[in-house]
């Protein structure tokens, strides 16, 4: 049966969510680590902050936070993609990135730029906004720990729930700094206990939406061949084969729009801190990457001698 057509007199305009979910929809030229469908993130604001942390809710879980591996500043556009041995939950194994840097004669510069690094993803609640609901935050391991070490009263050996739903603690923490600058201090635990809402429907949301979306099935994986295509430097990754002509030199490329370059770039740091927390995903890191032109070219012959 036909469905009519409707008329441009039966109109109705969306509502003000549906309006803002639209504009909101992620259309970066870059490679996400996170579903297309997944939570959106936060964004920490300069100065005072105040967070709910919320508890985690994928199998065998205790601790909130969900710790990823990374590979970041891959290929031309400094993509970021999750390690696919490093990661118990990858669904293929094979890192072309992990094998690229466990190769003989590689400097130790260039192993550094391929290690795979952590990443604390938690869900919040932002009490500055709290209409957004449930958002995804990639914290550092330093900040984690500080967080943990706040939790934890040593003079009576308890540690405070802080993400408990109906018992927690809210935290509150200073950001300092712009882009590579960035910081996160002063983490404080709140002394006294809230329940994540004091309207039950708004916290029975909430909840249903942590409930069906953990943060492990929030993430999103590329094969094998697709990061190593990437990273050898081929403009479009899917094109299952390119002759002379069509292969695409690194240093050809058109530049990065230096306005969408706002994320603070993941660090190796002698203190164990991976970088400072990344205030919303993107898949470009800021700030210096690259293994080199020639050893690029190098490993580009190599990738079209076994395609041959």
């Amino acid at each position: 049966m036909e469905t009519r057509r409707k008329s441009a007199m039966d109109y109705e305009a969306p509502s003000y969510q549906e309006a803002t979910e639209v504009s909101e929809r992620r259309t970066s030229q870059y490679d996400s680590i996170i579903k297309p469908t997944g939570p959106k993130f936060f964004k920490a604001r300069p100065n005072n902050n105040t967070i709910r942390i919320l508890p985690p809710t994928w199998a065998g879980a205790k601790h909130y936070s969900y710790e990823v591996k990374v590979h970041s500043d891959v290929g031309a556009q400094k993509q970021q993609y999750i390690c696919l041995d490093q990661n118990e939950m990858a669904p293929e194994r094979g890192c072309p990135l992990c094998a690229e840097r466990n190769q003989q004669g590689i400097t130790y510069e260039d192993k550094e730029k391929l290690r795979a690094k952590s990443r604390n993803f938690i869900y919040l609640i932002d009490r500055f906004n709290s209409s957004t609901g449930p958002l995804l935050w990639s914290i550092s391991t330093q900040s984690d720990k500080e967080i943990l070490i706040q939790s934890l009263v040593k003079r009576t050996q308890e540690y405070l729930p802080i993400a408990h739903p109906t018992k927690g603690y809210d935290i509150d923490f200073h950001r300092d700094g712009e882009g590579l600058k960035t910081r996160y201090r002063g983490f404080m635990v709140s002394r006294e206990s809230t329940p994540i809402s004091t309207n039950s429907s708004e916290m029975r949301r909430w909840i249903d939406y942590i409930d069906n979306n953990p943060i492990p099935e929030t993430l999103q994986f590329f094969s094998p061949k697709y990061i190593k295509e990437v990273y050898y430097g081929y403009e479009d990754p899917e094109k299952p084969e390119r002759n002379e002509e069509e292969r695409v030199s690194p240093r050809s490329r058109p530049p990065i729009d230096e306005d969408r370059r706002d994320s603070p770039r993941q660090e190796a740091r002698g203190n164990g801190e991976d970088g400072p927390p990344w205030d919303e995903e993107r898949g470009n890191n800021e700030g210096g990457g690259g293994n080199g032109g020639d050893r690029r070219t190098a490993l580009r012959d190599r990738l079209d001698h076994t395609r041959r």
